[in-house]
Parts: C-alpha cells; structure tokens; sequence
C-alpha cells in the first residue's frame, strides 16, 4: 500500500479523508507519549493505532508476494499459502486454469467465467467467430474434466457472473478476459470485492495499446465495449486502480520469447481494526 511518513508513524495514505481525523490522531499520540511514566526516547506506534473506532477500517499494507518468473508459478503460490478458493475470467482453451489446478492441489473450488461467444469491438486474436468458441467451450469441459468435482462454469459476461459468487469468498481471481481498458477495470472492480483480506488479484497481459501494436499489429485493445477508445489497455487498468487503491503491485518476467505479454499480480491488505475510543490505548502498544 502506498504509505505517508510522518513523526508520529507510518500512515496509509489513500485512508485519511478529513485532516480533522489526522490532527485527533496526533493528539491522542501525543496524549500516549506524555502518559509513559519516564521520559525519554519512546517509540511511537503507528497513528493508525490512535484512530477513534468511528472511523474507517485502517489497513495494513500487503504481505510480500515472492518474485515470479513465470505465470506457471501462480498455482505452486497458490498451494503454498494453502489457499482453497479461486477463480479465472477468461479461460479460452482452460490451458491455463489446468496449469494452476495441476499445481494447487488444495484448490476445492475453481471458477471458470468465460462468455466463450463473439463480442463486438474487440479486435483481439481470441475473439473468434461463434462456432469457434462453442467448440472451445466444449474442448475446455473435456480438458478439465478430471477436476469435474471442484469447477464451476460460468458461461456468461463476467460482470454478470461477478454477482453469483459471494464477497470475500475467493482466495485468488486471475483476469485474462477482454483487454481494452473499461473491460479490465470493469473485472478488476467486479472481482476485487471477491477476493478475501490477503488474497492475490493478478491477470494477463500488461501492455499498454502502443506497446501491445508493437508486438501484434493485427489486434486493437483501445476500443472499448461501448466504442469509446481509451489507450491504456491492461497497463493502464492495473496502474490506476492500483493508485486509487494504495496498492502496489508486480509484474512477472516475460513468458513468450518476444518479452511481452506478462501477468501482474498484487494482494488485497488484511484488515486492521482500531484498538479502542481515545484514552483506551491498546496493549499491543510499543513501549520504552
């Protein structure tokens, strides 16, 4: 999460909406430091600590997620963190979600949400004619068959399949659905809520519309669904959510020998109630 140094600690910046929140939470610091029974030199906890329980849900900032090389190593990650719950938005072929069940053994629920039908405006190699995407469909339910017993399919928009999967239910989403900048924040807005504190956001393709024309000139990922144009793609989704968010995330090395076409991935901060009304001061506190 994007921070703010301050004297009194370490504050999640995005959190503070009224300055009139910051100045009681100065206070009560101060209150906490001339409370100690020596003077000296104390440290102070984070200001988050001093917020009065009316206010928001403060959040820490995400645990470290290992370096990856390769998106191959979201489902051994997945395995690792002993997560249970995931989905992906835009399966295809479901090559990839076979990649990730065959290493997440733990998995006991997957969600699969693909349209699999031809959309308008997207000029993208993936949106094939509709005989072709029945007959991946189909080819996608014979691939995963041996997993039969923990996928759901969801053979829908995947702003439409968003609301049949409850909050904060999923450990991990991963989107590779439509790349054009509204499609992409769309899913990320659609999914990020699914996701419980602490799961893994992560998706395809980060490329930009002049970075993608580079590496295919063949396909347009500016057109929006509505016809609007907006020349951010996947790229620029991911970076302005992650910045109306406070987040931070990262991107994994190149997949294809051509240096493009990498996954992204950030956590979802866990939660961290306030401790208590001023003048309760917590016992986690830090003290000399």
């Amino acid at each position: 999460m994007a921070r703010t140094k301050v004297s009194f600690g370490t504050v999640p910046a995005t959190r503070f909406k009224h300055s009139r929140i910051v100045l009681v939470a100065a206070l009560a610091a101060l209150a906490y430091l001339f409370s100690q029974e020596t003077f000296g030199w104390t440290e102070i906890p984070a200001m988050a600590t001093f917020l009065p329980c009316e206010t928001d849900v403060v959040y820490r900032g995400p645990a470290g997620i290992p370096a990856l090389r390769t998106r191959a190593d979201l489902g051994p990650l997945m395995q690792a963190r002993g997560f249970t719950h995931g989905a992906e938005v835009g399966v295809q072929s479901g090559s990839h979600a076979k990649q990730i069940l065959q290493a997440w053994t733990s998995c006991e629920r997957f969600h699969l949400v693909d349209l699999w039908g031809h959309q308008e405006n997207y000029k993208d190699v993936a949106n094939f004619h509709q005989s072709k995407q029945d007959e991946l469909f189909q080819a996608t339910q014979n691939l995963l068959q041996p997993w039969r017993e923990i996928v759901t399919f969801h053979r829908m928009l995947s702003t439409q399949a968003a609301r049949q999967i409850p909050d904060q239910s999923l450990d991990f989403v991963y989107v590779d659905a439509r790349h054009d900048y509204c499609g992409v924040t769309e899913d990320i807005r659609a999914y990020y809520p699914k996701l419980r504190p602490g799961g893994i956001l992560a998706g395809h393709d980060f490329l930009s519309v002049a970075e993608q024309k580079v590496v295919d000139s063949s396909q347009d990922w500016s057109v929006c669904m509505d016809g609007t144009v907006n020349a951010g793609a996947v790229k620029g989704a991911v970076e302005q959510f992650a910045l109306e968010e406070g987040l931070t995330f990262s991107v994994v090395y190149a997949e294809r020998q051509n240096g493009a076409y990498r996954s992204w991935l950030l956590q979802k901060p866990t939660r961290m109630e306030c401790v208590g009304q001023m003048g309760g001061y917590g016992s986690d506190l830090v003290r000399k």
